[in-house]
């Protein structure tokens, strides 16, 4: 797979799908993910960490490839306005000085370039050309320490999109690459407000946010690989869903735009 040259999220929208294709220049400054692999918080200091760190530092490495191995992560492709209106509530909450990557719903944090050619890109490629457009709705809010987010979970989520994880995570945990992490089920969301010390302004931000969120609908269209490396995403990939469109899944609108 050629090296990935950085892109932002929005300046891949439109793209069509390619192993080979090589991303447009950049339009946007390079996007640092809210979400690392491995977060900022376990990165050893000292040259004795204590267990508890290692065992964290743990969690998000994959069971594959050397330390210094690049990452990726996979997240949906959501229709253009979906997206937007998502990433407006995030560029409203989130500290502006740590929002440095658009609004994304992530499946998978760490998945290791050594299994890219052998195992990533052929199964997203196979499940691409089978799985068609399906509607999802994101509206149950959680509040954490330092923000908040949005929750769609495997429990709430239409059947495509569980059908379409649980062979990924099922395909992966038998090849045996998946970091703990992404081993196990947890839920898909939207991180909307992170990384705030203030509890005061996590708690009214939080008030404003629940007092007038009704949740909102979009369309998944297909899958998008990111590579990791320091703190930054690099556009990879982009599988479109090439199959029927399960119609009872999609909104009430009836048009939509693929990003």
């Amino acid at each position: 797979m050629s090296p990935a040259q950085p892109l932002s999220y929005s300046a891949v929208l439109g793209k069509a799908q390619s192993s080979d294709a090589k991303p447009a220049p950049p339009t946007h400054r390079q996007e640092k993910s809210s979400h690392p692999p491995q977060p900022p918080r376990h990165i050893q200091t000292s040259n004795s960490p204590s267990t508890n760190e290692q065992s964290a530092t743990d969690r998000y490495r994959p069971k594959a490839g050397g330390e210094n191995e690049a990452r990726y992560v996979l997240t949906l492709q959501t229709d253009r306005a979906h997206h937007d209106r998502m990433t407006a509530l995030r560029e409203k909450y989130f500290p502006p000085e740590r929002n440095t990557v658009r609004a994304h719903l992530t499946l998978f944090n760490a998945l290791p370039e050594s299994k890219l050619d052998s195992s990533v890109v052929p199964l997203l490629k196979a499940v691409a050309a089978e799985m068609g457009p399906f509607k999802i709705r994101v509206k149950r809010p959680y509040k954490m320490a330092g923000g908040f987010l949005v929750n769609l979970s495997p429990k709430d989520g239409p059947p495509p999109m569980n059908k379409l994880v649980d062979r990924l995570r099922n395909t992966w945990n038998e090849e045996g690459f998946l970091s703990d992490q992404d081993a196990a089920k947890r839920s898909v969301h939207y991180t909307l407000m992170n990384k705030v010390t203030d509890k005061q302004k996590v708690d009214e931000a939080y008030d404003e946010f629940t007092s007038t969120w009704n949740g909102d609908e979009g369309i998944v269209d297909g899958l998008e690989l990111w590579k990791y490396a320091k703190g930054r995403w690099y556009w990879a990939q982009r599988f479109d869903f090439t199959g029927p469109p399960y119609i009872d899944m999609r909104p009430s609108h009836v048009g939509y735009e693929r990003v």
